[in-house]
């Protein structure tokens, strides 16, 4: 019996010694796991980037003084060229001519500095852009047939380290006055102070929705924020005051501004403001068929002194 009970404190020992060096072996793996807003956050700012995107397809990154593609089909080896015109901004990248069996082209736009976007085909073979894109991308862009050449020819080996996994995927949100980009849980924002990033989730519920539109609040590094949260047929607005402090992105205060039934184009929020320096004015537009009257409570000004919107 005496034996026994020995035996069984041998296994239990060897067990738990089992266990912890389990533990001391993985433990350095688990910790050594990069905190994804972090390693973005740090890389935006090193990097000096302007904007970036990537997908499985293609990765676009914005530098101030050069402007990096890598192209990539079938999953394959990517071509990289690199662009150094300074008057070459907002870049985007997608297929061209689907039609085309084992076609190695891609269509190509971008702003230059009188304003206008151009679009050219971009061929993988001989890098460079020249003629008119074949798909139909924008019916409104009346320049999309002139294809302006000579741009994006100049190959190169630098690759994107972040992105040469084929899991991530950077997308650019639609915002007036900031940019924003998603990389999968993370929100990154552009203050003047440099990028900012947070986890989408917790902030996105503190946010209330989507950011639309940022007017900056003069002097601060704080923002008056529109957002929207879509339902099936309404869409929920508010202003939220966002700040960006000592490298965090802060929501200080919300205001709701009701909500708007969406049965075909979206009417838009129920009030139009506008800020001068630290005063809110908001003017109720006229309603629809269908709509509630603009939410009463809410007052006609504001002063955003404080963080809050203090009625006045």
């Amino acid at each position: 019996m005496q034996l026994l009970s020995w035996r069984v404190w041998i296994v239990a020992i060897a067990a738990v010694v089992g266990i912890v060096g389990i533990g001391v072996v993985r433990a350095p793996r688990v910790l050594a796991e990069p905190d994804r807003a972090s390693e973005l956050e740090a890389w935006l700012r090193r990097e000096r980037v302007v904007s970036f995107a990537a997908n499985r397809h293609v990765v676009v990154l914005e530098r101030r003084g050069a402007i990096l593609v890598c192209v990539r089909a079938h999953e394959g080896e990517p071509v990289c060229v690199i662009e150094r015109d300074p008057a070459v901004h907002d870049v985007f990248v997608t297929y061209d001519s689907f039609q085309e069996e084992g076609s190695f082209h891609d269509c190509f736009s971008w702003v230059e500095a009188d304003g206008v976007r151009q679009w050219a085909r971009w061929d993988r073979r001989t890098p460079g852009t020249g003629g008119a894109c074949v798909e139909d991308y924008d019916v409104f862009d009346t320049r999309r047939d002139v294809g302006r050449a000579g741009r994006f020819a100049t190959l190169t080996s630098e690759r994107v380290p972040l992105y040469e996994s084929l899991d991530h995927h950077a997308v650019p949100l639609h915002s007036e006055g900031l940019r924003v980009v998603q990389d999968g849980d993370v929100l990154c924002y552009a203050p003047p102070s440099g990028w900012v990033c947070t986890s989408e989730r917790a902030h996105l519920l503190a946010l209330a929705g989507r950011p639309e539109s940022f007017t900056p609040i003069s002097g601060t590094e704080r923002y008056l924020v529109h957002t929207v949260e879509p339902h099936s047929h309404t869409q929920h607005h508010s202003l939220v005051l966002l700040a960006f402090e000592a490298g965090e992105v802060r929501v200080l205060d919300r205001l709701a501004l009701g909500w708007t039934l969406v049965l075909g184009a979206d009417p838009g929020p129920r009030f139009t403001w506008q800020l001068e320096a630290d005063v809110l004015t908001l003017t109720p537009r006229a309603s629809l068929p269908g709509e509630r009257e603009a939410p009463r409570e809410l007052a006609p000004r504001y002063r955003l002194t404080g963080g809050r919107f203090e009625a006045f």
